[in-house]
């Protein structure tokens, strides 16, 4: 945010339910489901004197996705997205590499056993060579809704006023695959940016600044 800041653009974090510095406690978090946390951003937005560009990262690139389905903005930019073929393979590709975490998963209806090893967050999120302090960044994430799978079936209405969109992934996610990423960003009639040896959390790792300075780029060349 401060990069962003730092560019001349008025900056602001949603925090969606359970999430950062949400006020609906996480006590509740299977409670919540993804039209919960449309219905947050879509009063976000609405609050907001003028339309904003919405800068959305993995789960958050979903919620975009179906809030755009029926609405506008003046440019999105999705980094990491969901597919829009759905979760299914990605919880499938968990359940072969993490067998014991995501059965944990399942049973207990806690996706938090997924990240609950410093070790495997890393291996999902970040580069084997991050600067990042990995076992302060793991205690730092929560749970996520067990509802968020609602999300695991193929979605993603194209509207016909389509709003201009930008797709970045990193070449080395291990969460969603560049095949998957093409085709969420072939849908919209949009290409992949790729950017080089980056992981799912792109925006944090040692390489944030490039997935930065792209997305600016991007937006002065479209809001000009």
């Amino acid at each position: 945010m401060e990069y962003f800041a730092a560019q001349g653009f008025e900056t602001h974090a949603i925090s969606l339910p359970g999430h950062g510095n949400s006020s609906m406690n996480k006590r509740w978090m299977n409670l919540y489901t993804p039209r919960d946390y449309l219905e947050v951003l879509t009063r976000e937005i609405e609050a907001m004197p003028a339309a904003p560009v919405v800068i959305s990262h993995s789960l958050g690139g979903g919620i975009l996705l179906k809030y755009l389905e029926n609405r506008q903005l003046p440019a999105a930019v999705f980094l990491s997205s969901i597919s829009t073929t759905g979760m299914a393979a990605m919880l499938g590709r968990m359940l072969v590499r993490y067998p014991g975490a995501m059965l944990k998963a399942m049973l207990t209806m806690n996706l938090y056993y997924i990240v609950q090893q410093p070790e495997t967050v890393k291996e999902l999120f970040l580069t084997p060579d991050t600067p990042i302090d990995v076992v302060k960044y793991q205690r730092q994430l929560s749970r996520e809704t067990y509802n968020s799978p609602s999300l695991i079936i193929p979605f993603g209405r194209v509207n016909s006023d389509k709003s201009p969109m930008l797709f970045l992934m990193g070449e080395k996610d291990n969460l969603i695959t560049i095949a998957e990423g093409k085709t969420t960003a072939g849908k919209y009639g949009e290409e992949l940016v790729i950017l080089p040896g980056q992981p799912h959390s792109a925006m944090l790792d040692a390489g944030w600044q490039a997935a930065a300075e792209r997305i600016v780029r991007w937006l002065c060349d479209i809001l000009e």
